[in-house]
């Protein structure tokens, strides 16, 4: 009784401290039962608080969680520290799904995760908001285990072009069906290796929000002759340009696209009125351009184009002016 007294004291005590981890005093498995869903095979620890690398280390420990196929544990202030803990369970054998979003994971602890039987399974890994770098892409090219994966999420991980290009050469990720690299600054060179690489035309969806982006990049894709198996293809915030928009609806590999996000890219009318010409796009279902100055005549054009008369939405002339300038889905400045 009186372990469990001060137990309860020092949950208190975290409790009223910011940024402190109250997982080391207590025992986790209460909050594992909390969370752990569909007869012990799902878990996302979201009701725990804050696990740190000591909660996490009592949860690797935990015979809880040998059920457990998909884990979630995003924003929990993990480090290297507590990744390998999670490579080194021995009661994590069955995962298939697992997201370590939003937290402090470098290099080493995506090494220990890639050398890991435990991850031999996984068809999805979510590391958005870690700092894993061109090192860890590397770590993950180069596993032994992680080699079925279908969805990939790596944005802001500050991978560069570097890490776009180790990626775009690793047959570990010939599986892949969804590719999300936002906010990574791989720029051309990040593009071409992706776009020319023999193991990612599996590709289905490919997210590269953010990465500095620009004509050069679109002049290859235009060179490519081959159809690819990109139906959804996000390059919002980049700078593609009238050049680089003339290009991309040129190109073949675009033929069965059926999503284009070209939102933020500095093309005006003119660029407008070359996809809106293309024969090439004739799939799309949805191209969103916002935040560009195509004016009347541009918005015009796309919108009675006949090569885009599967279009579900209407597009919009974009002025500086507008009510949403500034919201999300509308402008928004650099």
């Amino acid at each position: 009784m009186k372990n469990k007294s001060i137990q309860l004291l020092f949950i208190l005590f975290c409790s009223l401290v910011p940024g402190i981890s109250c997982t080391w005093a207590y025992d986790i498995n209460p909050s594992i039962f909390s969370d752990l869903k569909q007869g012990g095979k799902y878990l996302n620890m979201k009701r725990s608080g804050v696990l740190g690398d000591e909660g996490i280390k009592k949860l690797a420990k935990s015979r809880m969680i040998r059920k457990v196929e998909t884990l979630i544990l995003e924003i929990h202030d993990i480090t290297d520290e507590g990744a390998k803990a999670l490579a080194e369970s021995k009661f994590l054998k069955n995962l298939k799904v697992f997201s370590l979003n939003h937290n402090k994971v470098g290099p080493k602890g995506i090494q220990a995760i890639a050398q890991s039987e435990n991850f031999k399974s996984i068809t999805s890994l979510q590391l958005w908001g870690n700092h894993i770098g061109p090192e860890g892409i590397s770590a993950l090219a180069a596993s032994p285990f992680i080699r079925n994966l279908k969805y990939l999420d790596l944005s802001q991980n500050q991978i560069g072009p570097e890490g776009a290009q180790v990626l775009a050469q690793s047959e570990n990720f010939k599986n892949l069906k969804q590719l999300k690299l936002t906010n990574n600054n791989i720029g051309d060179d990040g593009f071409i290796a992706i776009i020319r690489s023999p193991y990612m035309k599996n590709l289905v969806h490919l997210n590269l929000q953010g990465n500095n982006i620009g004509p050069k990049a679109m002049k290859v894709l235009n060179k490519i002759s081959t159809e690819t198996s990109l139906k959804i293809l996000i390059l919002k915030r980049n700078r593609i340009g009238d050049t680089g928009a003339k290009l991309l609806a040129q190109s073949p590999a675009l033929l069965h696209l059926k999503e284009l996000n070209l939102d933020w890219n500095q093309i005006t009318a003119q660029g407008a009125l070359d996809i809106a010409g293309s024969s090439m796009l004739s799939q799309l279902r949805i191209l969103n351009i916002w935040g560009n100055n195509i004016g009347a005549s541009g918005a015009k054009a796309l919108n009675k184009s006949e090569n885009l008369k599967n279009l579900t939405n209407t597009i919009e002339r974009y002025e500086k002016t507008d009510p949403h300038y500034g919201m999300e889905g509308g402008p928004q400045p650099f």
